[in-house]
């Protein structure tokens, strides 16, 4: 008899960032290149090198940099909150996370959620109480929504509490009251 435990374990990840790698590796090849040419006394093309070197960690920050910024933004500058109630809605949603989502000009709403930390999290919840389909984008800024039901539109843009949010779904914080709602960028 054996034992299985012995077998070492396979670890999968299907979320390897081919990009970022690739970035990296060119930042090794910038270095070694201004190392070789610093060797060899020629200032100029180490200058050239390490200009391509600030230009690729630039590139690999940028995403980071742009959520902190919309972040910042809103802390310093918030836009005032707007009542977002619609009389449609039951009572017993108040004080608890909404979802609506307008679809063709159809507007399918759920309540009484609770416990969601971001935009994306409350809106796949709802997606599955509604019945709904959703499809979604993985990007180095973040996961966008692509289609509810297979409806895309122009494209897909949200607010939380009455306010256009400035960044992706999964990078929105959302609290125990927020109202989150979808609709095309073309019926705005």
């Amino acid at each position: 008899m054996q034992d299985d435990s012995s077998q070492p374990e396979q670890i999968t990840d299907t979320n390897f960032d081919w990009a970022a790698q690739g970035m990296v590796f060119l930042l090794y090849l910038s270095i070694g290149g201004a190392a070789i040419q610093m060797l060899r006394n020629k200032g100029a093309s180490v200058l050239k090198f390490a200009s391509l070197y600030v230009l690729l960690i630039a590139l690999l920050v940028l995403d980071q940099v742009a959520v902190q910024w919309s972040q910042f933004i809103e802390e310093v500058d918030p836009s005032p909150e707007q009542e977002v109630w619609d009389s449609s809605w039951e009572e017993s949603w108040r004080d608890t996370q909404i979802v609506s989502i307008v679809i063709d000009g159809e507007m399918h709403a759920v309540g009484g959620l609770e416990g969601y930390s971001n935009a994306l999290e409350l809106t796949i919840a709802a997606c599955e109480e509604l019945g709904l389909e959703l499809q979604t984008e993985r990007t180095e800024m973040g996961t966008y929504v692509v289609a509810f039901n297979g409806v895309t539109g122009e494209g897909w843009e949200y607010t939380i509490d009455g306010r256009l949010a400035p960044v992706a779904a999964d990078y929105s914080n959302i609290d125990s009251t927020s109202r989150v709602q979808w609709y095309t960028v073309d019926t705005r």
